[in-house]
């Protein structure tokens, strides 16, 4: 058994061979498109799983590109996963548009301050 892990962008995988990467996963991707008796064994994550998952070796491997001239590739490494955050369990995602009001208001603060008014 091993694990498998791709990506649709080719530069995840270019690292050079003996470094140590770090890369992220939505939640969601997380055993797709595994068979349904492994999945069941899987989950929910625990520190069992973590276990048992970082004693696999690792396939990364990109989504196959296709270069300019026609020519495809695939980028391909082997490794471990020695560690799975669950970070994303408890966060909810910030829509853009109350990101940029944030951050103007963020800048008028500080421009404000600049002109030694008081924070909004």
């Amino acid at each position: 058994m091993y694990n498998l892990l791709m990506s649709g962008n080719v530069d995840e995988w270019n690292v050079a061979i003996g470094s140590v990467n770090e890369t992220t996963f939505p939640l969601a991707r997380y055993l797709e498109y595994t068979e349904e008796i492994i999945e069941q064994r899987l989950k929910p994550i625990t520190s069992e799983t973590v276990a048992f998952l970082s004693q696999l070796s690792t396939l990364f491997m990109s989504e196959l590109q296709t270069e300019a001239n026609g020519r495809q590739f695939l980028r391909i490494r082997v490794g471990k996963v020695p560690t799975i955050s669950d970070y994303e369990a408890g966060l909810r995602r910030v829509p853009g548009e109350a990101v940029a009001a944030m951050e103007a208001r963020f800048n008028e603060d500080e421009r404000g301050k600049l002109a030694g008014m008081e924070p909004l």
